[in-house]
């Protein structure tokens, strides 16, 4: 069961140190990274190519291609009145 709640409040600081922005997976809206992967080249030359890959980090999720959505990570550190 999932709850909702508001939080009013001032926002004093902004750390630099800390991601506060990544890539989420539309269907799951769990993370999604960047994989690179090697493949066959299409033009029936030898060798391969280099192809970097989207990949949702759920196993619940059963999308077979990753669309992305923004996702937008605020840590919370709240002081009493």
């Amino acid at each position: 069961m999932q709850k909702f709640v508001i939080i009013l409040g001032t926002i004093k600081s902004f750390s630099l140190e800390e991601s506060w922005f990544n890539n989420a997976c539309k269907s799951c809206n769990r993370k999604v990274l960047y994989n690179t992967i090697c493949k066959e080249k299409q033009d029936g030359s030898e060798g391969y190519d280099e192809v970097t890959v989207l990949e949702c980090q759920t196993d619940r999720c059963v999308c077979s291609e990753v669309n992305l959505l923004d996702s937008f990570t605020v840590l919370n550190i709240l002081h009493g009145c």
